[in-house]
């Protein structure tokens, strides 16, 4: 926020200069004027521009006792409290706001000491004020109507609107009759959203929700808004995780029988019970609110949280996608090699993204899954499906060759032995039998200074392809 005293010297600069009063010692230098058409200041300084700069602070100060002085018994009357945040916007919305101010000058011939007078015509400061209030009713009369008739989302934007209208003039306090009883302006308005707050309603059409993770949700969240039991229409809602991860399109729109939707389109989990909230748009409402700068629209937010708008919460129930790996790594004589480091690698990247890795039930020999990745999905019929939702099928095949010196490898020599190989990965869905993400590199190379440890190291570099693999199986399943 900028300095008062340089908005008020701003403010002084735009008005031109009025040259000084000769003659005789003007009366207001002594006895600074009071009467019922004009704010008066009275400065002094050695050159104009200060004298001036002293005149338009003091006017201001004598506005802003008249004004917080009517705030404060307009509140008092109401047995309302008047907060010092709410000063503040009374000194700053005078400071910002004056305009028309007229001057008159003099300079004492003895001491050369500049005098100046500032007034301002209390009709003029008082205008754009009157009309901003009129403008301001005229929408709070909308809303209630609109209330009346059962337009709640319609209600709600114009009494947000009729607040956002009074714009940089909000803090001046003013009465308006509502059913034959006089109220402050601000206070009746809250007050009418608090009744529309009370009569609304949101309600999740199911709260719980089984969900997958990894996978999209197949139920979309739906909700229901009403006002006293009709449905409200073109109400914004926005929806968002209160816990757990997920992808879904927060900020949607109410239909003419009430209801808005969401999907998620890609649920990442976090917990075994996950709760999605939704509740009335507070950012696209406000965003459709005209004239309101920054401050209005934090100071309308903040209202809206004293009010208490209804928001409801949807909970998924957790399920992880299983899952189950089985890779052979073949020797250069063709020979089992044991457990598979490429496998490992596969299972231990589909846990961290959430899966269910399941290392039993599922038993294949190694000509079966040579089977599978030739194509032969009657191997399935010896995989638990109701246990499972995806099988990971593999083969890593080896060979040796003597390495003829650095070119490979930028290791000088020979004596080195190389394992080159090619590693293969098929995904396949359980229900549908389809291998859905393929991974096959001819790159798999490994050196050592013996037979076995070359095999080892090649068997190592197998597994730079498992993280792009399990990531296909992620997008495949986001789809």
């Amino acid at each position: 926020m900028r300095p008062r005293n340089v908005l008020l010297t701003a403010a002084a600069i735009l008005i031109a200069a009025v040259p000084a009063i000769a003659g005789p010692k003007p009366i207001w230098v002594d006895n600074p004027p009071r009467d019922a058409r004009f704010f008066h200041g009275v400065g002094s300084s050695e050159d104009h521009q200060s004298a001036k700069d002293l005149a338009l602070r003091d006017l201001a100060a004598s506005i802003k006792v008249k004004v917080k002085g009517e705030t404060k018994n307009v509140y008092q009357e109401r047995g309302e409290q008047v907060s010092d945040d709410y000063e503040s916007s009374v000194e700053t919305m005078v400071d910002t706001t004056l305009s028309g101010v007229k001057y008159e000058t003099w300079q004492d011939p003895a001491d050369k000491l500049v005098w100046t007078h500032a007034f301002l015509s209390k009709a003029k400061f008082w205008e754009p004020r009157t009309k901003a209030r009129k403008v301001a009713v005229q929408y709070f009369e909308r809303g209630r109507a609109a209330l009346q008739k059962g337009r709640a989302a319609n209600a709600l934007k114009l009494l947000l609107q009729c607040q956002a209208a009074l714009g940089k003039y909000w803090p001046l306090p003013f009465e308006i009759t509502v059913d034959g009883k006089s109220q402050i302006f601000l206070i009746a308005a809250e007050d009418e959203l608090r009744s529309l707050g009370g009569d609304l309603t949101i309600t999740a059409d199911d709260a719980t929700i089984d969900a997958k993770v990894g996978k999209p949700v197949k139920k979309p969240l739906v909700v229901v808004a009403a006002f006293k039991e009709s449905p409200v229409a073109k109400l914004p809602i926005r929806y968002g995780w209160a816990s757990c991860k997920g992808r879904l399109k927060q900020s949607v729109q109410t239909g003419k029988s009430g209801k808005a939707k969401t999907k998620v389109t890609n649920f990442m989990g976090g917990s075994r019970r996950c709760e999605v909230t939704a509740a009335v748009d507070l950012e696209t409402l406000l965003g459709g609110v005209e004239g309101a700068d920054e401050a209005m629209m934090k100071r309308l937010s903040r209202t809206l949280e004293r009010v208490g708008l209804p928001k409801v919460s949807f909970f998924l129930s957790t399920q992880k996608i299983r899952a189950a790996v089985r890779v052979v790594d073949f020797d250069a004589k063709g020979a089992d090699m044991g457990e598979s480091q490429l496998g490992n690698s596969v299972a231990e990247a589909l846990r961290e993204s959430g899966f269910t890795v399941r290392r039993r039930g599922v038993k294949l020999t190694k000509d079966e899954i040579l089977d599978l990745l030739d194509g032969d999905d009657s191997v399935l019929d010896k995989v638990p499906s109701s246990k499972l939702d995806l099988l990971v099928v593999g083969r890593v095949k080896l060979r040796l060759q003597e390495s003829k010196g650095e070119d490979s490898f930028g290791l000088g020599g020979s004596g080195y032995t190389v394992a080159r190989g090619r590693a293969t990965l098929h995904a396949i869905e359980l229900k549908t039998g389809n291998v859905f993400a393929k991974a096959d590199s001819t790159k798999v190379k490994g050196l050592a200074f013996d037979d076995a440890k070359a095999m080892v190291e090649a068997q190592k570099a197998a597994c730079k392809i498992a993280p792009d693999f399990v990531e296909k199986i992620k997008q495949h399943l986001q789809k």
